[in-house]
């Protein structure tokens, strides 16, 4: 098979000992502790950031690979830390010892510690609408690629989240004939890294589940497993 290859072994997810929730949900409820209260606005509402990392020991209900939504607000004691990325504006920030408040492209931090910031080449994370197939949506097939405009993924070992627990994915290249890959999922995330399977730089794909498709195109200069979260993120 052309267009799907062993990738090099993922490392360990995290830095720092949190583990990746691969059955975890992606809607963030109430936290005690180091997190204000999530409403049912913000759970409805499209992520606005992911933590690509964490050190807080204090801050129990928040975990590498979780979403994050405006408005939320986290409070970190001296000396932990919080690594976070936008997913629409593609800007990575780590913030120590500090109360956070989740915005929409930015945080807003009050603490001793400058923020560390850093702007990667995303897009937008892979947030785009994406309808429902079958009873009660449109039907959204994506066959004819001149009319779809994919979302670009700066990582030949994406990362797929979904916003409720899927049985499988499929995944065509539509670009070219070569063999489709359906990969068992059981959960909300699927990281081909950690399935040692990588796409094809510069290839065009499809990604099927739950009645739900995404295109999405690998970048010509794509790398593995070592981006950071939002430059490997495709989310449903």
């Amino acid at each position: 098979m052309d267009s799907l290859k062993p990738a090099r072994p993922a490392p360990a997810a995290g830095t720092r000992g949190f583990a990746l929730a691969v059955a975890g949900t992606l809607a963030l409820t109430a936290f005690a502790g180091g997190l204000g209260a999530a409403t049912q606005e913000d759970r409805a509402a499209e992520p606005a950031a992911i933590v690509e990392d964490i050190d807080a020991a204090s801050v129990t209900d928040v975990a590498f690979m979780d979403f994050l939504y405006e408005g939320m607000e986290i409070k970190l004691q001296e000396n932990e830390t919080l690594t976070l990325s936008y997913l629409t504006s593609c800007r990575i920030e780590e913030i120590t010892g500090a109360a956070v408040r989740i915005g929409r492209a930015r945080s807003e931090a009050s603490g001793p510690v400058p923020m560390v910031v850093t702007m990667v080449d995303c897009d937008g994370g892979g947030i785009q609408p994406t309808e429902r197939q079958g009873e009660g949506g449109a039907v959204t097939v994506f066959r004819d690629v001149g009319k779809e405009s994919p979302v670009r993924v700066n990582s030949t070992t994406p990362l797929f989240a979904f916003d409720e627990p899927v049985e499988e994915l499929l995944i065509e290249r539509v670009d070219r004939e070569a063999e489709s890959l359906k990969i068992a999922v059981g959960g909300t995330r699927l990281d081909l890294a950690k399935e040692n399977l990588a796409l094809d730089k510069g290839a065009i794909y499809r990604a099927t589940a739950a009645g739900r498709s995404v295109l999405l195109r690998v970048g010509s200069n794509a790398s593995r497993h070592d981006n950071s979260l939002v430059e490997r993120l495709i989310a449903f």
